[in-house]
């Protein structure tokens, strides 16, 4: 039995209200979603520990100058609950922030984290670096019997979030 679940998606970006010439403060000239705004999970067999957790991933693009202080990217777990009333656990989720393209040299992931329903640090953005920064955000849902076992049922999804944040 295949469950699907679509996780909506979207950036949110808390800017600074200092101009781009203010050295003191970072400044976002742009961040956005590249592509689809829906990431869907299929959950092939969710009670055989050997098969392997499923896996979506959405890419952004971000412009932007750090101050003196570093920046981060970060992400929230979608929200996800099953038309019997049955919720997936934020922790069944894990994310890894991985750039594909990193112009000012900006960038480093925090390799696989596990998500929550606050904000966890997926990247850093380095201090004094102004650049354009690809970066793909791939979350895994761990459906195997031994971590989460998710019943079959038709689940709806809350946003994924998904920050840029330069001090």
């Amino acid at each position: 039995m295949i469950v699907r679940i679509a996780a909506a998606l979207a950036a949110f970006v808390f800017v600074s209200l200092a101009s781009p010439a203010t050295a003191a403060t970072g400044t976002i000239y742009m961040f956005q979603s590249n592509g689809s705004s829906t990431l869907t999970f299929d959950v092939v067999d969710m009670s055989d520990p050997s098969m392997p957790p499923t896996t979506g991933s959405a890419t952004f693009l971000l412009w932007a100058a750090t101050s003196a202080t570093s920046g981060t990217i970060t992400v929230t777990a979608p929200t996800v609950i099953g038309s019997s009333g049955v919720t997936i656990p934020a922790g069944a989720f894990t994310a890894k922030c991985t750039s594909t393209m990193d112009s000012g040299g900006m960038f480093t992931s925090k390799g696989t984290v596990r998500l929550s329903t606050s904000a966890v640090t997926c990247g850093t953005l380095a201090a004094n670096k102004t650049g354009e920064l690809d970066f793909t955000v791939t979350l895994t849902l761990d459906d195997t019997a031994d971590a989460y076992v998710f019943p079959a049922d038709t689940y709806t999804s809350g946003s994924l979030r998904v920050t840029a944040n330069v001090p």
